[in-house]
């Protein structure tokens, strides 16, 4: 049964003026004009495209069958793929820790190391134009890389002098040799690291570190996705901020940037919220009233709600505790359901609060809470009572004087404590990530990673040494789709046990892999429906199955059509916390090509040619560049054996099948005076435009789920008009068929000049009606409200532009008579300019310039000071942390701005044609009439309108077109979606209460020359 729902019509708006020579139009009349339009907008395309050239009938030929596409086959066979993607990957992890840990437990501490001892490579000194033979072009990991060894990065505010470092690049030094053999063993392998507890960051192969432009180098393994959610069991955390008085001024600054990084230290299996006391205790944002996910838009909306907080009043521990016990006590069953921490943020104070500790810590609800408490401002007393109740409940007390020592300070404040419990079990649980920025390719990628525990009795760090990793790309996963059999609308998305894509065509990367990740649900992009809400919950649980919904196929950015029946076929991914969902269009058809001849791909070497970025041979996505062109061709030629059968059959077939429409193409050009171009887009992927030098034009198309064009044709045979560019796109889809049954194989499309499209509106309306600037106003619409053509001089002959920007009273009109419909969306993934403009372009301050004189003392003291220990590395750290200017906590953390541009959230509208085909009625302004009267086309997606043009301009509010920077939805009315926590919980039991809470690095005797020195410092500093 044919599918309706894509049919096309234009809209005319005819709009008289004051003159009344010219007739309006009457019913029968706009009936008649429109057919007649739709007649001479064929005739034009047919005799322009020569789509006639083009074979339908391939049931003759052997090598060509079509068969049905099997939803369900699919979605196994490919979560199939993925699971072994993750398998071997796994096995190549569990070798990486069992040598760390081995290593660990024979090494043998040293404390006569130096940076010059150590042959290990500091990825930051590589220069990005590496002249070193050993470093090669990498065409998986699109990076030059030194695959003889490992790479170190290690933080900016950790000194690579240290001995806790470079004794912990010694014992793992050995893993070079690991990362190699599971090289050797699996090519596929990407990225591989060890991310050590103490700073440092192994990442095999050796490559350049990419550094955002402007910035310090702000990148810190411990704060990696793949790092919290490996190295800790969830938690659910209650932040406590003193707001009393006594906090004013630098000390709340301190204080809010401290709780902003320690939120940046939550994985999204974490929970989390903010409470602010004095006298009182309340929550920072009043309608959350318990924990939320750690994600990134409660994040966001945390961070907000911290920087309107205000100081004054006394402050109340025994209230503030007593909150905070409930709040945790209320989450039973709920939240992570693992770890339990209240984290307390205050300048010092007096009060013990006995009675609440006598009343929660004998509670079996509550007892197992731990208390962290940090003394925050440059001189917090008294403190004896925080750290007392930290030492208490089996917590830790940490001290923060500066922002510049914030980081450090949070990392180290908890992680190391509650990192124990698991370390104790021994149990090695692999964690996969939600999609996040990679640091080096800054490209989408999931991480698959293991703790490492010490495994060495006389060890002087933490029984967590660090956690390991491998990066699987997400293109990676997308490789593995059938795009050949799903055709142009089908699609597959991946969701994580928390309802985060993973994998989704319109899932995007970040502005730069400092910020958090995007975190954005299945629902934003799949719709909030109760069947997707229900497919949604059902993919969490791990089920299998089919349902069709109906939703909107969002074809770009400007066109969506409602669909009834889309089917989704989804499975859960073996031993992952993945679950896979294939998309198809109902009735979906698959034609396969066979015995095509290899030689064939030779023709592909001609200007002109575009192909999908889809993985025709060596699992290697096609890029746009000739290199990667001519590599396809020689591998077809001489390795076939690399290349999915079935995409380059179909590939090949294409190129000899559209061969006799190039050559007319060709021949016709001197005739083709009112064209820009012609093109045709296949369902394998190939696009050939002519003439070849304006390929350029369809390059953002190449891809055929972003080519509105090629979907179109898959949900309608229709005529379909799509402004593109500076000119109006005609195209038809061409169905071959076999055996009775038809598949789309391609659309051809001719690209008009608006001139062209204009005179063909104008001259086809009869008696004058749409002369250029008469008395009326005509306009020729798409289903997306878009202008194909006009008679209005000064509109449509450039960029494609919407109505309601040229005209807002008709196009709100034709919303109100329900011609159109409006389907307004939110996007969380959007990159927006600044929203004022006293910030810098980085986003965040960077270090001072080398020639600081206070820079040049330092480094002069250190060289005075090599020989002393312990002494050169505080001294070290004092001078960055004094000489490193202030660096905004929200800029560092998520919303950076870089290059002019920042994340942020949209607001924007996509138009589509409602129910009704027909209207006429006359409005009324400023007491003056308007005639308007509309029809839309039947076979083509476009409507003819026709209005008076009014004698003065009516006030009508906007009509919303484009995104434009919006707060989002209302925080309050957010909900709680289904989410599966992961499995396994590793809290174990506080510790004895009088066992003293203790820092784990060492800690030197001379303390009171290094407070000297950076009091010194300080004094000088502005």
């Amino acid at each position: 049964m044919a599918v309706r729902v894509g049919r096309g019509i234009f809209l005319l708006l005819l709009v008289p003026c004051t003159v009344t020579s010219v007739n309006f139009p009457s019913r029968n009349e706009i009936y008649t004009l429109t057919s007649i339009l739709e007649d001479k907008l064929t005739e034009a395309f047919n005799e322009s495209s020569h789509i006639n050239e083009l074979q339908t009938d391939v049931s003759w030929k052997d090598k060509v069958s079509i068969s049905a596409v099997n939803n369900e086959y699919m979605v196994r066979e490919m979560a199939v793929k993925i699971s072994e993607t993750f398998a071997s990957k796994r096995f190549a992890l569990q070798r990486i820790v069992d040598h760390l840990e081995a290593a660990s437990e024979t090494y043998k501490w040293s404390d006569e190391l130096t940076l010059n001892s150590s042959q290990h490579i500091l990825l930051k000194q590589l220069d990005e134009e590496i002249s070193d033979v050993k470093y090669k072009y990498d065409a998986k990991l699109e990076a030059r890389v030194n695959r003889s060894q490992s790479g170190v990065h290690v933080p900016i505010e950790v000194y690579e002098g240290y001995p806790i470092i470079l004794n912990g690049l010694k014992w793992s030094s050995g893993i070079d040799a690991v990362f190699k053999q599971n090289y050797a063993k699996d090519p596929s392998l990407q990225w591989q690291y060890f991310g050590a507890q103490t700073g440092f960051m192994r990442l095999y192969p050796a490559t350049t570190w990419h550094v955002p432009h402007e910035l310090p180098d702000l990148f810190d393994a411990r704060r990696r996705p793949w790092y919290i959610q490996g190295s800790v069991s969830p938690k659910d955390m209650m932040i406590l901020m003193d707001r009393s008085g006594s906090v004013h001024g630098q000390t709340f600054t301190i204080m809010k940037f401290a709780v902003k990084t320690l939120i940046n230290t939550l994985g999204e299996n974490d929970y989390v919220n903010v409470a602010a006391f004095n006298e009182t205790t309340g929550w920072v944002q009043n309608c959350t009233q318990t924990l939320v996910q750690a994600n990134t838009a409660n994040k966001k909306i945390l961070f907000d709600a911290i920087d309107k907080l205000d100081d004054g009043g006394m402050a109340s521990y025994s209230k503030a505790l007593s909150f905070a016990f409930e709040a945790l006590k209320n989450m039973e069953g709920e939240g992570s359901n693992c770890h339990k921490t209240i984290m307390l943020f205050s300048d010092g104070g007096t009060e013990w609060p006995q009675e609440v500790f006598d009343k929660y810590l004998k509670d079996n609800a509550t007892n197992d809470i731990r208390i962290f408490t940090y003394a925050v401002g440059p001189h917090p007393i008294p403190t004896a009572v925080l750290k007392q109740m930290a030492t208490r409940t089996g917590g830790q007390y940490t001290v923060i004087t500066t922002t510049s020592g914030v980081r450090t300070k949070i990392q180290e404040s908890y992680i190391d404590m509650l990192s124990e419990p698991l370390a104790q079990s021994g149990v090695h649980t692999n964690h996969y990530t939600s999609a996040y920025t990679n640091a080096v390719t800054e490209d989408l990628t999931v991480s698959l990673t293991l703790p490492v525990f010490n495994k060495s009795e006389e060890a002087n760090t933490s029984k967590l040494l660090g956690v390991a990793g491998i990066d699987v790309a997400v293109k990676t996963l997308k490789d593995l789709t059938p795009f050949q059999i799903l055709g142009p609308n089908g699609y597959a998305f991946v969701v994580n046990n928390n309802g985060f894509l993973v994998l989704h065509p319109k899932l995007k990367g970040q502005v730069t892999y400092l910020q958090d990740l995007p975190h954005v649900d299945m629902t934003e992009l799949e719709g909030d429906s109760e069947a997707m809400k229900s497919l949604r919950d059902d993919m969490i649980r791990g089920h299998s199955g089919v349902k069709r919904a109906y939703t909107h196929v969002i074809l770009d950015e400007a066109h969506l059509i409602l669909y009834n029946g889309v089917n989704y076929a989804y499975a859960p991914i073996k031993d992952t916390p993945y679950s896979l969902a294939i998309v198809t269009l109902p009735e979906s058809h698959h034609m396969q090509v066979k015995s095509q001849d290899l030689e064939k791909a030779r023709d592909l070497k001609s200007s002109g040619v575009i192909l999908a970025p889809w993985p025709y041979c060596n699992d290697l996505s096609m890029k746009e560049d000739l290199d990667s062109l001519e590599e396809l061709i020689e591998t077809i030629l001489t390795n076939f054996t690399e290349c999915n059968e079935d995409l380059v059959q179909g590939l090949l077939w294409s190129q000899e099948w559209m061969e006799s429409l190039l050559r007319t193409w060709r021949q016709s050009q001197s005739s083709s005076n009112h064209i820009f171009d012609r093109t045709i887009h296949t369902r394998y992927g190939l696009t050939r435009v002519h003439p070849e030098t304006k390929s350029h034009i369809y390059s953002d198309w190449r891809d055929p789920f972003k080519n509105p064009a090629l979907r179109r044709g898959t949900i309608s045979r229709n005529l379909v008009a799509i402004p593109h560019e500076d000119g109006i796109l005609l195209s038809r889809p061409i169905y071959v068929q076999n055996s009775g049954i038809s598949v789309p194989a391609a659309v051809v499309g001719v690209r008009f000049k608006p001139r062209f499209m204009n005179d063909l509106l104008m001259d086809n309306m009869g008696s004058g009606i749409c002369q250029r600037d008469g008395q009326m106003v005509c306009f020729l619409l798409d289903d997306g409200g878009l202008i194909v053509a006009s008679n209005q001089q000064h509109v449509g002959s450039g960029k494609p532009e919407f109505l309601g920007d040229v005209d807002p009273f008709l196009m709100d009109h034709l919303l109100s008579a329900k011609i159109y419909g409006q389907h307004t969306y939110y996007d969380s993934q959007a990159i927006c300019s600044p929203a004022a403009s006293n910030t810098s372009s980085a986003g965040v301050s960077s270090f001072l310039s080398a020639r600081n004189p206070l820079i040049a003392l330092g480094n002069m003291f250190l060289d005075l000071l090599s020989m002393a220990g312990y002494l050169q590395y505080i001294v070290y750290s004092a001078v960055m942390s004094l000489l490193t200017r202030e660096v905004d906590s929200i800029s560092e953390f998520g919303i950076t701005v870089i290059n002019n541009k920042s994340t942020c959230t949209t607001k924007g509208a996509i138009y589509y044609f409602n129910e009704h085909g027909f209207h006429e009625s006359t409005h009324t302004c400023k007491n003056t009439s308007r005639k308007v009267i509309v029809k839309k086309m039947s076979d083509i997606n476009a409507v003819l309108v026709v209005a008076e043009a009014p004698d003065v301009q009516c006030e009508v509010k906007p009509v919303p077109h484009k995104p434009v920077r919006d707060p989002g939805p209302d925080p309050c009315m957010l909900q709680e979606r289904f989410r599966k926590p992961p499995a396994g919980c590793y809290k174990g039991s506080l510790p004895d209460p009088d066992m003293e809470s203790s820092s784990s690095l060492p800690k030197p005797s001379f303390s009171g020359v290094v407070v000297f020195f950076m009091w010194f410092l300080k004094y000088l500093l502005p």
